[in-house]
Formats: C-alpha cells, sequence, structure tokens
C-alpha cells in the first residue's frame, strides 16, 4: 500500500476551538474568515474574465500560512462563501469557483489534499445540478462544467490514494524521505507493482484531463459566442499544468517499469499502448490550445517531444 516502504506517517492532533469568543482561537478563526471572504470575492467577481490572479495568489498564501493550524480554517470559510453564491444557476460562478478550486488544489499546501475531501460533495453537487440542467441552458455551458468539476473530484480521490504525490504531482518530497531513510523495510516486488498500477491510473486521469481541455475550447463558431469562449478556455491553463506533471511523472515511472519487466516476468503492452494514445492526445491538445489567445497570454508551456521516446530509467 505504501509503496513497499515502511513510513510512520505522522499525525496532527488538534484540540477543538473554545466557545469563548474572545478567547485568541477564536479570534484567529474569525480573521481568516473575514481574509478569505475578502479575497475570494475579488478572485470570483462576476464577468467573463478568469479569476483575478493576484486575489488567488493571496487565498494559496493564506493556506500555506495556516497549514500548520488546525484543519477547519482556511476551507470551511472558503466553501462557506462559495456556497452562498450562485454556482448553481450561474455559469461564471461556477467556473470561476472550480478554477479556483483547482489552483487551490495546485499550489497550495499538500495537507489540502485530504482536506478537500471533506468538501467532496460541493464538486459532485455542481456536478449534478448542472447536468439536470442541460436541457434548460446552452449545453456547450453545462457540458463543460460537469466535466470539470467530475475531473477534479477524480483529481482528489486519485492523489488520495497514491498518497506519494504531491500536488502538482510531484514525488521529489516522497523520493527525498525514502533516501533519507535509507529505504527502510523496501520491498521491490510492492515498489513495482505499486509503478505498474499507479502509472495506468495516472494515465486514465490524464486522458480525462485532455477531453476536458477539448471539451472546453467547443468547436469554433457552433455555439457559444466568442466571448464566451475566450472565457471558458481559461480552464485550459490550469487543465494543462496538471498535465505537464503527469507527463513527466509517467516517463519516470515508465522509465522503471520498461526497464524492469522482463525480471517480474510482466507484460507492460496495454499500458504502453495507453501511454502511446495519451502522448498522441496531448500532442493534439497542445497543437489546438496554441492557437488560443488567452492561453498564450496566461503562460508559456515547454514543447512536446515530436516523437515517443524510448523510456528507461536513463532516459527518464
Amino acid at each position: 500500500h505504501y509503496w513497499g516502504h515502511n513510513f510512520h506517517q505522522s499525525q496532527d492532533i488538534h484540540s477543538n476551538p473554545s466557545s469563548n469568543p474572545s478567547s485568541p482561537r477564536t479570534q484567529s478563526l474569525s480573521k481568516v474568515a473575514a481574509d478569505v471572504t475578502r479575497w475570494a470575492s475579488k478572485a470570483l467577481v462576476l464577468k467573463l474574465v478568469p479569476p483575478k490572479a493576484k486575489y488567488v495568489r493571496r487565498l494559496v498564501i493564506l493556506a500555506w500560512e495556516r497549514q500548520g493550524a488546525p484543519s477547519s480554517e482556511v476551507l470551511p470559510a472558503l466553501f462557506d462563501f462559495l456556497l452562498k453564491q450562485p454556482v448553481f444557476n450561474n455559469g461564471v460562478a461556477a467556473y470561476k469557483s472550480l478554477q479556483l478550486i483547482h489552483r487551490l488544489m495546485q499550489e497550495g499546501p499538500a495537507s489540502l489534499t485530504s482536506e478537500l475531501m471533506q468538501h467532496r460533495s460541493f464538486l459532485l453537487t455542481i456536478a449534478e445540478r448542472w447536468q439536470i440542467q442541460q436541457t434548460e441552458i446552452d449545453p456547450w455551458l453545462s457540458q463543460t462544467l460537469v466535466a470539470y468539476a467530475l475531473l477534479l473530484e477524480q483529481r482528489l480521490l486519485f492523489l488520495r490514494e497514491s498518497f506519494v504525490f504531491e500536488c502538482n504531482f510531484s514525488m521529489s518530497t516522497y523520493l527525498l524521505e525514502a533516501r533519507q531513510n535509507h529505504y527502510s523495510g523496501f520491498r521491490v516486488d510492492f515498489w513495482f507493482a505499486r509503478c505498474f498500477d499507479v502509472v495506468q491510473k495516472m494515465l486514465e486521469l490524464g486522458l480525462q484531463l485532455i477531453a476536458c481541455g477539448f471539451l472546453a475550447m467547443g468547436i469554433s463558431g457552433i455555439g457559444p459566442t466568442k466571448q464566451h469562449l475566450l472565457f471558458r478556455e481559461s480552464i485550459l491553463v490550469p487543465v494543462l499544468d496538471d498535465l505537464f506533471g503527469i507527463f513527466s511523472t509517467v516517463n519516470f515511472l515508465l522509465g522503471i517499469i520498461m526497464d524492469c519487466c522482463s525480471l517480474h516476468r510482466t507484460d507492460v503492452s496495454d499500458t504502453k499502448r495507453l501511454y502511446d494514445s495519451f502522448f498522441s492526445r496531448f500532442q493534439a491538445l497542445m497543437h489546438r490550445a496554441s492557437k488560443s489567445a488567452l492561453v498564450s497570454i496566461l503562460q508559456g508551456f515547454p514543447e512536446l517531444p515530436k516523437t515517443v521516446t524510448e523510456l528507461s530509467m536513463n532516459t527518464s
């Protein structure tokens, strides 16, 4: 379950906040809630523009500052605020709320993943409500919102179940801890099996990200106005961030798998085909995204290799 290592998982135990309104703990909670409300309201103003980056950054910084505090601080205040917004009947409010959550997932502390699981119902409810409303509003809007909300929920589940990945799908902290523990209790057979399983799930998540990216761009000239389409494309930036993180880590893990599969007598042909499909679809998405003025303005991305490289521990 833990990739063949015996790591001691630390647990933070926090006492319940005092019911005294003048206690330092209660005052701290009030200040955090006020800060969250202030920055979220500025980030999510109901206009056809992406969430204001500087206010999203304020919330990310606040999450890092409070990561050592009890979990009942930043996220409960944020979701209390989001539930007061028209996220179930206003597409702009729903889009920007999901983008804010996505950015917190990517840039916030790793502890946010487990804390966000407590608010998973918010994502599922957005998907359910907008699925029901598909016949009442423009399908291009509801379909993308449903796909995006379910994608974020699957992203949460993957990170929770795989345990070793940071918010950006990096394994650097895990590998550092493994070296510092001198690979205590290391079981190479567990490691190989875990690599194999996680690569499969990571590629499936990658294909889901790609599908959501294509859905966000839509078909030129059909359905939404140019302004709406430009706004909708704003989710491409965090989606592409995730895809490059997945691409890097999958290459690393597949390099290990390809070099060890004969030793473990494992057929990797299905996984290799899945990787080839992911790579070709990722290339196609990058080609489409390169034509988006919004994506080019918001962020520059590295170029993908033109062809699939031979994967091994030496190349990955």
